[in-house]
Parts: C-alpha cells; structure tokens; sequence
C-alpha cells in the first residue's frame, strides 16, 4: 500500500537513527520506492541524501554514484532543498575517495570529481583543506610521490573548515602519509591529542588505531599496539564496509606471531570476500589472508595472493603505474616484524614479587636425592624437587626396588596432574606390587591411598573407596613421620570421594599427631597443619585459622615463598569467610614465585575485591590470574579466569576489554563441553556489547542465554537476561518487542518468588505496551498492582512509586482520569517517603493535569503552584506547569 507523505517523514527519521548497515539501507530504499511512485519531491530528495550516507557506511559504496548525481542534478536546477546542501557537498570526499576503489571507474573521472568538488567549495567559499586531502589521495594512490607531497604540505597549510573532515579522521587520513615515508614517531606524536580528546565521529577511535598498528609495533611500543588491536577491532568487527581496515588487522596479528590470532580473524570474516564492498577492499583482504596463510604454512595461500594480485593489475591498467601491485606484492611477502606480542586483554598485571630463591645445591647420592626431592615438595617447591629427581635420573637411569617404586610414584603424580588418569593408575599399581615386595607395607598403604584418590577422580569412586579403607589401615613398626604422613595422604583421599567427615577426622589426628609428636620434620608438620587449615575451616573456622596461621608461621623461616603463599592463600579464604575481607585482601601480599600458586593468589583477590565492590581491582586480579595461566599454557584455567576478568571489567566499565575476554573464553569451554560456564561468558559478552552501544550483537547473545536458562528452569538467571533484552529493545524503540520481553521476565522473576524484581518487570511491561499503542497495557498494568510486595522491603517504595506515576499515564491516555488521578495521588506518597521531592513534584504536575481534566480547577491550581514551588528553575517541566496555570 502507498504511504502517506507523514508516514514517510516518519520513515525516514527512523531511518536516520538506524544503525548502518543492510537494515538502514533497506528501510531508506523503500522509502525512495513509495516517494518515487507518489512525485514526493521533498521525501525523493532527503532519502537519497540519507541513502549516500547508508550505503557509505553500509558497505555498499558501489550504490551511492546513483543517488548523489540525481541529487547533484537536483541542486544545479535549483530544485534542492536548501537545508542539505552541506550534505552534498560533504559527501563529494566519500564520492571521490569510492570511485578510486573500483578499477573500472576512469582516472580521468575521478579527477573530473575532484575539479567540480573545488569549484562548488570555492563558490561556497570553503576552505581547500578538503581538496587538497582528496588530491593527495589520488596521488599516493597512483604513485606519483611529489604530487602527493606537494598536495600534503596544502592540505596541511590550509585552514580547516566545516567540510574538513572530523578531529579524528583528517589525522588519520594524514598517518598515512606520515607511516608511508617512515615517519612513525611523527604519526603517534600527531595521533596522541586526537586520541585524548572527545571522538564523536562513528569511524573513531579505531580508525586512527588502525593507521597507527604497524607504527606502535616498528617504535617498539608493544602494549600500545596490543590496545590498539583490541580498541579497533572489536569497534569494526561488525562492520562489512571495514573490510579494508580488518585486513590490516588480519596483517597485523600475522607479523607479531599471532598466526592463530590472524586466522581467527581470517575464518570469522572470510565469507565478506566474496560479497566485499569494493574491489580495493576484496584485494587488500585476500593480500593479508595470503600472508597469514603463508606465515602459518598453508598452501591456500598461493590463491589467493593470485587473487589480490589479479585485481590489483586491474589497478594498475586503470592508473597506468605499478603502485597498487607494488604494494600488495610487498603486503603478501611481508615477514614478522617481532616474535610474538601478547593481545590478550587480560594481561599480567605487574605485582612486587621476590626473587626466586637460589635454589639449595642437590645432593650427590640417588638416596640423598629422593630424601631431598621429598623435602622441595613437602615446602611446595615443584621446581626443586623436579630438579631433584631429573639428577636422580641421570645418577641412576634404571632403578630398582624401593628406589624404582619411589620414581614410578612420582611420574604418577605428573600423570595425574596432567588428567592422564590411566597412565597413573597403571604406574601406581606397578609401584605397589614393587613395595609390596620390598615388604615396605607403610609406603603400600600411603601409594593405595594416592591410587585411590585417581581412581574417585576418574569416575570410578567404589574402587577408590575400597583402596582408601585399605589403605587407611595402620602399620604396625610405622614411625611417627611415616604415621603422620599416612593420615594427611588419608584426608585428601577422603575429600576426593567426596567422604568429608572422615577427611575432616584425618586431618585433624594427623595434625594433633604432628604437634604432639617427636622428630617430626619442620616442613611436614607445616604442611600438614596447612592440609588440616583446608580441611577444618569450612566446619570450624577458628580451628582452620589457627591451623593456617600455624603454617605460615611453620613455613616462613624455611625460605619456602611457594609454601607461605599456599598458607596464607588459606587465611585470606578464612578470614574473609569470616567476614573480615581487607584483612583477607591484606593476607595476600604474597611472595610466591611459583606461577600457577600465583594465579590461584590472584584469583582469590579477584574474589575478595569484587565483593569489597572493587571493581577496578577485581578486574586487575583476574586479570592477572588469567596471563599467568595462558602463559603457562593451562588455557582451560585462563579461560575460567577470562570469564571472571569480563565479569570484572563489566563492573569496572572497561566493555571494550571485557568482549575480548569472553571471546577468547568462549570457544575453550564450548571445546570443553562447559556449557553453563560458556552461557555465563556469553552473557557477559551481551552486557558488553551493550554498554559498546552494538544492541544488534547483544540481543542474539541474549537470546540463546535466555534459552539455556529457560530449559533448564534457572529461574532468576533468566528474568535477569529477559530483563536486559528488554531494555535493549526500548531503547531500540521496538516497544511491542521489548514489551513482550518484560512480560517473560516478570514470569521468570514470579517463577523464583522474587516479588520486587517481578514487579519492576511488570511495570516496564505496561509501559511498553502503551508506548505501542496496545490495550495490553492496561492488563499488564493490573497484572502488576497484584503483586502482593511488603512495602518495607529496601527498594519497594520506588517500584510503587513508579508504578503508580506509570499506571496514572497509562490511564489517563486510556481516558480514565479518575483511576488515574488514584494513581497519581499514590505516587506522590511513595516518592515523598523516599525523599524524592522532584519526582513527587512530577507527580504532582500529573495530579494537576488530571484535576483540570475531571473539571476541577481550584485542585488543580493548588497542586501544580504546589509542584512549581518545588521543581528547580531549570527543569524542562516548569513550562509546562506554567502553561497549565496559565489557562486557569
């Protein structure tokens, strides 16, 4: 059906606030479709104006010629709308710089764009800055060096103007210049006030950070770099006419050895190429595809290079020089310019650490050396026992007896570590049946219970259980170290099937054994007091302070940094448990240098930053928790850390940081099989997505969050990602949807008995509903007056409060002044309970109006001098109260 000519003014002011892309240029489309066919010569010409526009930042330039030469034809018969001739001649810099991507447009036309775009802004009286950009443009492009240098040294003699391009792009158009003639320095230096200041413009800041990648890296300034990766990446990522732009990325990651990094880039944008915006676009990215492929060893790489290279002739045909081929060959065959520069988003967060410890000289016997690995490990040094044990290999290679058992012990203990579960069962069945032959039955029992605790580990608990009941038997001729050490063994294999009674019991006699006991070694007795503090604390947190403070005190002369940090990890936990959390944070200045102990220090002052609501910090910890793991190649553990760093820098607003995070965690526990832990790193990733102002990427994210939620009836989980979705919407001002959103989440907040949040919901709903004009906006309305919520709940009184400020408009649209002035009276209740004079004033306002409209002048005056004494002189609503008494 036609539209009405209001209809489509309404169209196209949609049409404006859409986001680019394919929905925008769908919707001015049709728009020219109905004005065309009706003569609408106002709607025909503001829709291509908006059209240029959309199909720039789209990613369809090849369609903007059409509409800016019917608009340029429409202006010189002076038939234009006066108010967009600024547009039209802002728009001659993308017209002149989209025709230089396309080969099959002449050189000469291009050039002929030019001369008409500097006779229109000299009879405007503009300045040249403009002109001579687009000049020099033309001349790099075709390779001719002095005249772009000449058009340069113009461009930035002339002043700038109103049709000079933004603070941000014009130096990001001059980088190129800069970076081309190896003046790195001069580009950043020229980049960092722009990059200080206030980027409006929907291209920045990532199209400066894109011209500035390959200058941080070439000065050395690798952190910068990395920053920059992430700040423009995530803003284009989405953005199809960016092509061009995440082919320098692609490149970018490809030349810092991140060759996975680049091939991640290359798969997820890949499908573009063949429907890219322009062919410059379509060549630069098969050029950075070719190289990381190369770099990355894949024969794939030879076609596409073919393919860049191809078009890149077409180029050169066109401008009769090499300058475009030259380039791309250079592109193509470029090599790392370093080894490899970290990009994760949560990098190490640098913390005061002692030096490592010189290690104590190893012994010169294989018995010596088993005694002494025995004793690293007993002070939680891994490293000096591993060193203690590849020395024993190399004394002794092959073996035998008890020597061998003790050696297949500890391989299994590295097998276990790693989860290979089958490899140490079968060495540890091996070292048994050696011990068992050297009549060594205390060593018997302490290896069952090890081999026990695999096999609960491992998914086969009755076998375990049975070899912990074995191996818990007490050995006659044991000596108080050996007794000591059996009973702590005893404990951790309890905990791991999970019988945390009998751990707890384990623990605590071997504990009062070692304190009561004579020649028990220093370093045992710590490390047993630091296994019942674990044990003791979750059902007696004195008992279990008393034990973690024992070790720390145990530990701290032994120079064993590793073993204080375990110790005092255990205090931080209790002390925060019991609810003393800077005491906790405080416990944790740690001096461990064992990297895994370290994050594990981090993760838990994530933990207890974030619920001193410290965000800032919280994100740091995690943050540095994160690097260490991915450093030491544990990516599963980085990646549950990843999750908690996003988490984090949500709350701190840091969204750009936290997407990436997600990111990088999602695909490790999808790979995992961790579906709830993936669901949660997606919803982080939606809530970053919206605070990055990218709704259309949130709101799929939040779609299949909700869905695992609801299937699994995680009740408040899912009102909480309904309850966002919703939010997007409205915001979106698709008021049906994001109506129908609220409704699903009040259910699901109804469903988990949370009554406030459930009304909130409720209330949102009705709102919605009337913002689309719906009848259903009023059973919504009743649906949340019956919510049954006590009054003195923190917060209640400000969802009533709303709710009835909210239920007043709604019907009063409704024609139901007399409900709704009810309403109105009950909002001024609330909101002046809870100490909101302005908003009460508000409602008075309402009241006002509402009293006028039942025929009650008098009231009416009463309430709204009463609301005009109130409101501040500043508040858009005074006009409005001033107008109502003007008509009493």
């Amino acid at each position: 059906m036609n539209r009405t000519e209001d209809q489509l003014g309404q169209m196209l002011g949609q049409a404006w606030d859409m986001p680019y892309g394919r929905g925008q240029i769908a919707a001015v489309e049709e728009i020219i479709r109905h004005a065309d066919a009706q003569g609408l010569a106002q709607i025909q010409y503001a829709a291509r104006v908006l059209a240029q526009t959309a199909y720039i930042y789209g990613g369809e330039p090849a369609k903007v010629f059409v509409p800016f030469a019917w608009c340029l034809s429409v202006h010189d018969k002076g038939e234009a709308d006066p108010h967009y001739d600024s547009s039209l001649l802002w728009n001659f810099k993308a017209i002149s710089h989209a025709l230089l991507k396309f080969p099959e447009v002449p050189l000469d036309r291009v050039l002929a764009v030019l001369d008409d775009m500097e006779r229109r802004y000299r009879a405007a009286g503009h300045t040249m800055n403009p002109v001579h950009m687009c000049r020099a443009k033309v001349a790099h492009h075709v390779g001719d060096d002095a005249l772009a240098a000449e058009q340069y040294r113009l461009w930035c003699a002339a002043p700038r103007g109103e049709m000079a391009d933004c603070a941000g792009c014009e130096p990001t158009a001059k980088i190129v210049f800069l970076t081309e003639d190896d003046r790195d320095d001069d580009a950043i230096a020229l980049a960092r006030p722009v990059l200080g200041g206030q980027l409006t413009c929907p291209e920045q800041p990532a199209s400066i950070l894109t011209g500035l990648l390959f200058s941080y890296v070439r000065t050395g300034r690798l952190a910068e770099a990395a920053d920059a990766h992430r700040t423009a990446y995530r803003q284009m990522r989405v953005h199809r006419a960016d092509l061009s732009d995440i082919a320098t990325h692609v490149a970018f990651c490809a030349l810092t050895g991140n060759e996975a990094r680049a091939l991640e880039l290359l798969t997820r944008h890949r499908p573009w190429l063949d429907d890219a915006p322009t062919p410059s676009a379509e060549m630069w990215f098969a050029a950075s595809a070719a190289l990381a492929l190369r770099l990355a060893g894949d024969s794939e790489h030879a076609e596409l290079a073919e393919r860049a290279l191809a078009i890149a002739a077409r180029f050169d045909a066109r401008n009769g020089t090499t300058r475009v081929s030259g380039r791309i060959r250079a592109r193509i065959a470029a090599e790392p310019l370093v080894e490899h520069l970290p990009l994760t988003a949560a990098r190490h967060v640098e913390r005061a650490t002692a030096a490592a410890p010189v290690p104590p000289p190893l012994p010169a016997t294989p018995e010596d050396l088993v005694a002494h690995a025995r004793d690293r490990s007993r002070l939680h040094d891994i490293a000096g026992a591993d060193a203690a044990w590849a020395r024993f290999d190399e004394l002794l290679p092959e073996p035998t007896g008890d020597l061998l058992a003790m050696r297949l012990d500890v391989r299994a203990i590295h097998a276990a570590r790693a989860k290979d579960f089958e490899s140490a069962q079968a060495l540890w069945a091996e070292a048994i049946a050696l011990h068992e032959a050297e009549g060594d039955l205390v060593r018997v029992n302490q290896t069952r219970l090890r081999l026990g605790t695999v096999l609960c580990l491992s998914g086969r608990p009755d076998e375990g259980r049975a070899l912990i009941a074995q191996g818990s038997e007490d050995v006659p001729g044991a000596d108080d170290e050996q007794r000591c050490t059996t009973l702590v063994r005893l404990a951790h294999a309890h905990a791991s099937a999970h019988q945390h009674d009998e751990a707890v019991t384990a623990a605590r006699r071997a504990h009062e054994l070692a304190e009561g006991a004579e020649g028990v070694a220093v370093a045992l007795r710590a490390d047993i007091a630091l296994s019942c503090a674990e044990m003791v604390a979750p059902v007696d947190l004195a008992e279990g302070r008393r034990a973690a403070e024992l070790a720390v005190e145990l530990f701290t002369p032994l120079d064993a940094p590793n073993a204080v940090a375990s110790a005092e990890l255990v205090l931080a936990r209790v002390r925060a448990t019991e609810g003393d959390l800077q005491a906790g944070l405080d416990t944790l200045a740690t001096t461990a240098t064992d990297p895994s102990l370290r994050a594990r220090v981090a993760l838990l002052r994530g933990a207890l930053s974030a619920d001193v609501g410290d965000a800032a910090a919280a994100a740091d910890a995690y943050g540095e928790a994160s690097a260490i793991f991915a450093a030491e190649g544990m990516s599963e553990a980085a990646a549950y850390a990843a999750v908690d760093y996003a988490g984090a820098c949500v709350e701190a607003d840091r969204p750009d940081r936290a997407a990436d995070a997600a990111e990088e965690a999602i695909p490790v526990l999808e790979r995992l099989e961790d579906e709830q832990n993936a669901v949660r790193a997606k919803y982080v990733l939606a809530l970053a997505h919206r605070d990055l102002a990218q709704p259309d990427h949130a709101l799929p994210l939040l779609a299949e969050v909700a869905a695992f939620y609801r299937a699994h009836e995680i009740w408040p989980a899912l009102g909480q990602a309904l309850g966002v979705s919703a939010d997007l919407l409205d915001q979106l001002d698709r008021d049906a949807d994001a109506a129908a959103a609220y409704e699903d989440a009040a259910t699901a907040f109804t469903h988990a008995e949370e009554i406030e949040r459930a009304l909130h919901n409720r209330r949102r709903a009705a709102l919605s509903w009337h913002w689309a004009n719906d009848p259903r906006s009023l059973t919504a309305l009743t649906a949340a007056e019956s919510y049954p919520v006590d009054p003195e709940v923190p917060g209640v009184h400000w969802e009533l409060a709303m709710l009835g400020y909210d239920g007043a408009r709604i019907l009063a649209a409704a024609t139901r002044a007399p409900e709704a002035l009810a309403r109105a009276e009950s909002a001024i209740t609330h909101f002046t309970a809870i100490d909101e004079p302005q908003l009460a004033a508000m409602a008075t306002t309402l009241r006002g109006r509402l009293l006028l409209d039942l025929g009650r002048p008098a009231e009416a005056k009463q309430s709204l001098e009463s609301a005009l004494i109130t409101l501040p002189e500043d508040h858009p609503q005074r006009e409005e109260v001033r107008s109502l008494l003007g008509t009493l």
